[in-house]
């Protein structure tokens, strides 16, 4: 199932413009996943603030990491900012990757950074972090989207899904986060369909809109590139010859906490690094690997079912 985004309405009383605009911008960045459509490339600029996780979701491959871990510091992100250029009138810059966001624990400095250069900022993650303080920090920031990662509607199916943290703890966050973040900030959850919690997907939405959270995505479970090897959850794929075919390598960069540029999202391995965006423009590694045409063979591009790729 592609993600999709249930609640689209904005309410016919005056809100926040600022607000409006944040939610418009995210809504049209959703539908260019869902129509593999974008106004231009890359769309999602997604920068990995830690390759650290103090949960352990059943359908993460992260525990198979043969890259090297780490945190990303501020001195690093400074310069893949600068070797991004400028940034695009309608895509994002995106804290999410394969740890923790909130566990680095200079996020909202980030944050505050890359708002003062001009980036439309988001977050995605599991939430157990949060406190009133962080949010607050974050929200005052500047941060324009919040997606928060929750799989499930029921503590049975929770603990399923995720050997470690709380259901009740998670529920509780969110419903507090729910009035800092209305008409300040764009909140999401992110819901990962698997045959475990394929039969919750109509109860989870019902209770969270009813909550007031304004945008709810559901995606169908998929191999992460190949690493995730549970084909009961995630179907083989058929194979993609180049990368050039592949939507998401046109239009989303994937930039580690060391600055390296890999060239898909869900690439564990390190094997698709394309260049370093602390010594070289974007500009530049882009032109050397988009031309010529026929485009890159990775390995894991043949193992992979993501639904966008």
């Amino acid at each position: 199932m592609s993600i999709r985004t249930d609640s689209r309405v904005i309410r016919r009383k005056k809100m926040n413009p600022e607000y409006v605009s944040r939610l418009k911008r995210y809504y049209r960045i959703q539908d260019a996943f869902i129509q593999k459509k974008a106004s231009y490339t890359p769309l999602i600029i997604e920068i990995e603030p830690t390759t650290s996780c103090q949960l352990d979701c059943i359908f993460c491959p992260r525990d198979a990491i043969r890259r090297k871990s780490g945190t990303l510091l501020k001195q690093v992100f400074t310069r893949v900012l600068d070797n991004l250029g400028p940034p695009h009138e309608a895509g994002m810059l995106l804290f999410s990757g394969f740890g923790e966001p909130l566990l680095n624990k200079n996020l909202d400095d980030l944050v505050d950074y890359a708002k003062r250069q001009g980036w439309f900022c988001g977050l995605t993650t599991n939430g157990m972090a949060f406190s009133p303080s962080l949010a607050g920090r974050l929200i005052d920031a500047g941060l324009d989207v919040l997606q928060i990662s929750l799989h499930a509607a029921s503590a049975s199916v929770y603990q399923q899904l995720v050997k470690k943290g709380s259901f009740i703890q998670i529920q509780e966050i969110i419903q507090s986060l729910i009035p800092l973040c209305r008409e300040r900030i764009v909140l999401a959850l992110n819901y990962t369909i698997t045959h475990w919690n394929q039969k919750e997907t109509g109860s989870f939405a019902g209770y969270w809109k009813k909550q007031g959270v304004p945008c709810i995505n559901f995606a169908g479970c998929h191999n992460r590139g190949g690493f995730y090897q549970d084909f009961s959850c995630a179907k083989k794929a058929e194979p993609l010859i180049t990368s050039q075919k592949c939507w998401v390598f046109k239009n989303i960069c994937y930039v580690t906490w060391e600055g390296r540029l890999l060239a898909c999202c869900h690439d564990i391995t390190g094997e698709t690094e394309l260049g370093n965006l602390v010594l070289t423009p974007l500009e530049e590694i882009r032109i050397k690997t988009l031309s010529p045409l026929p485009g890159i063979a990775f390995t894991m591009c043949s193992r992979c079912n993501f639904s966008f790729r």
